[in-house]
């Protein structure tokens, strides 16, 4: 279940004792609105007690005719038998009918047999960022007032996990105010008609897992400015808290910031995010300097994708922040110079996500 594609390379690196610096500030970005299913994660006796039910939704009301949405799923299945998840909308306007469109989505279902970083959301996050997503045709593509359609559905065996990014865009046939619902539902029954189950979602699980809807889907983060020659230092990404304990600049996608906060969880890590971020390096001299610009995992195992001008890399898995994945090696010159790249996470990641900046 590998994906193909050239991987950044790991170095050994020896960190202790090098000063964070927290990013510098952030701004949301991206059109697409974000919604993220992974609370429950795991689908259990426990977390899914029902014959069928709603593992999350996006309650959507707007005024422009055409709204780009994307869903991150991720669900574990550990029933005895399998179950079938999919992803429903329900126009519930009664004028006009909505058109699903431009539908791209990645995915992968594996258990113990793959690793699920690397595997399963770090070729998802390289499709997404390459924009290699598969292209489909909505199951239904056409859905009338007052009615369901279902975009589309997987059956995930016991012992597997079902991980996802699905892009689409909803246009209304007519004027005025749009109103429908997105859906993430699954069945015991895998014969069973998705559509009809619109009940509340399920109660977030006790496990720490991200759930929520947001109007954006991309973080543009600046890191402090590097000064070329001096000590090493790491920006830590999608970090809980800053040194002082209050919020970090780029944790935008927080449960307060969801379209429906009171059932929402912090989506602390990014999960489904393109995470653009540019980092500022000033040379005092008269000459060139070499500085390195790394990605360094801070949290525990940690693998994904990056995406540097055109160039997409997979970020291969890294265990320790005594490993480093270099994406820049720059020849910087006098002056200030800027380095950008996006990054998104593969799930089952662990964050935050520390950047490595060293002049060689």
């Amino acid at each position: 279940m590998t994906c193909s594609g050239r991987d950044l390379t790991i170095e050994a690196v020896n960190t202790t004792g090098v000063v964070q610096y927290d990013i510098a500030s952030a701004t949301r970005g991206g059109a697409r609105r974000l919604m993220v299913s992974d609370n429950p994660e795991t689908l259990s006796e426990a977390n899914f007690p029902v014959r069928q039910g709603v593992l999350w939704h996006d309650v959507v009301r707007s005024n422009n005719g055409t709204v780009q949405h994307r869903i991150f799923a991720w669900h574990y299945n550990v029933l005895a038998d399998p179950v079938k998840v999919g992803i429903t909308l329900e126009n519930r306007a009664n004028h006009g009918a909505l058109k699903i469109e431009d539908v791209k989505r990645e995915y992968r279902i594996g258990g113990d047999e793959v690793n699920w970083i690397t595997d399963i959301g770090g070729c998802i996050s390289r499709a997404v960022l390459s924009n290699t997503m598969d292209a489909r045709t909505a199951d239904q593509t056409l859905i009338k007032q007052q009615q369901s359609g279902q975009i589309e559905s997987f059956i995930v065996p016991p012992g597997k996990l079902l991980g996802m990014v699905y892009d689409f865009t909803v246009k209304s046939t007519d004027s005025g105010e749009i109103q429908y619902t997105v859906r993430t539902v699954a069945s015991r029954d895998t014969a069973y008609d998705l559509t009809l189950v619109k009940s509340a979602p399920l109660p977030l699980a006790p496990q720490a897992h991200p759930r929520g809807n947001w109007t954006f889907s991309e973080t543009n983060a600046v890191t402090p400015v590097y000064t070329a020659g001096t000590e090493r230092v790491i920006y830590p990404t999608c970090a809980k808290t800053k040194k002082d304990g209050s919020l970090p600049a780029d944790q935008l996608f927080t449960a307060a910031a969801s379209e429906q906060p009171q059932d929402s969880l912090d989506n602390r890590a990014q999960f489904g995010v393109i995470y653009n971020v540019t980092v500022p390096v000033t040379n005092p001299g008269t000459q060139n300097r070499t500085v390195q610009i790394s990605l360094n995992p801070r949290g525990g195992s940690y693998g994904g994708a990056v995406k540097i001008g055109d160039r997409v890399y997979g970020v291969p898995l890294m265990r320790t922040n005594q490993q480093k994945a270099p994406v820049y090696v720059a020849s910087v010159p006098p002056g200030t110079s800027k380095y950008s790249f996006s990054l998104m996470i593969a799930g089952a990641s662990s964050t935050p996500l520390g950047l490595l900046v060293e002049t060689l």
